[in-house]
């Protein structure tokens, strides 16, 4: 939900906010009851094997968007700056 606050254009935040709770309010039992299910047919490893391949999986998804939005003139997101002065830290 930071993410959201942060990119969001101030006069649309209480809009999104007011969106973004109630989904997530309804998502969080849909995605237990998924999950209850899931281990029920597979097993802890295989389903802790997927999320971590998904997780990896969408990080270097969102990795080249972070690069595109730090290029434009608008300037990095805030998530993004986080992981260029850690880039930059390195020697």
């Amino acid at each position: 939900m930071g993410g959201d606050t942060a990119r969001t254009p101030e006069e649309l935040r209480p809009k999104v906010l007011t969106a973004v709770i109630p989904a997530n309010s309804v998502a969080t039992p849909l995605g237990l009851l998924a999950a209850g299910h899931v281990l029920e047919s597979w097993a802890v490893v295989p389903l802790f094997v997927a999320v971590a391949a998904g997780m990896s999986w969408m990080a270097l998804v969102a990795r080249p968007s972070c690069r595109a939005t730090t290029a434009s003139k608008a300037g990095p997101s805030p998530r993004c700056l986080s992981r260029l002065d850690a880039t930059r830290a390195r020697p």
